[in-house]
């Protein structure tokens, strides 16, 4: 496990990097293996994996990260108090947003804590 959870000096995992990049089945094996302790590590600036796709519009990651991470995982915030869905609105990733909104509601996040996590 250790191996899993090294991080390049940024901070970002094997499991962020391939959030980022889009590599589906590379993300599901790294959350059967690594788990929630891998699947909540953030980098330096506190950007989660399901941050870092959900800008980038890798909407088949972002699902099988929320699957994974649920409510913990969708209310993570970066250090500046940007939020996942905050971030996939502003770079316009209208399918990836509409997704995490939604799993807000299912997360049974309130209107004013949707509204915040909107803001970033």
């Amino acid at each position: 496990m250790m191996m899993l959870t090294a991080t390049r000096d940024s901070g970002a995992s094997c499991l962020w990097i391939s959030a980022q990049n889009g590599h589906l089945e590379v993300v599901k094996a790294l959350l059967e293996v690594g788990g929630r302790e891998l699947l909540m590590l953030t980098a330096d600036d506190g950007v989660s994996c399901l941050y870092v796709s959900a800008e980038n519009g890798h909407l088949e990651v972002v699902k099988a990260l929320l699957e994974a991470g649920g409510r913990e995982l969708l209310v993570l915030t970066k250090d500046s108090g940007a939020s996942c869905l905050s971030v996939a609105r502003q770079a316009n990733q209208g399918e990836v947003s509409r997704v995490l909104e939604m799993e807000c509601q299912n997360a049974g996040l309130s209107s004013h804590e949707i509204t915040i996590l909107k803001r970033g």
